[in-house]
């Protein structure tokens, strides 16, 4: 299997499993979310290739940057709240 088919797959899949990290191709184009499942399944396959794929926007340490942005704005929010509750608060 060619690694663009294999990515439109991955691709596909990941919108079904939404929080899956990581999807595994297998070369008959079965989409795994545990590596160790696409890999048993490989060795039923004459073609025994695993192809790998990472979820776009995901950061080194696997979060969603979208998810993180949208906690510290929460977060910056919150502490302009209270600072300004406790200027009202002083006067």
């Amino acid at each position: 299997m060619e690694n663009q088919e294999a990515k439109r797959l991955a691709s596909a899949a990941f919108k079904l499993s939404k929080d899956a990290k990581e999807m595994y191709v297998t070369s008959d184009g079965t989409c795994f979310t545990s590596r160790n499942d696409a890999n048993n399944h490989s060795f039923t396959l004459k073609d025994k290739e695993v192809h790998t794929f990472e979820k776009p926007g995901l950061n080194d340490d696997g979060h969603s940057a979208e998810a993180e942005l949208k906690a510290k704005a929460e977060a910056e929010a919150e502490l302009k709240a209270e600072v300004n509750k406790k200027k009202s608060d002083k006067k």
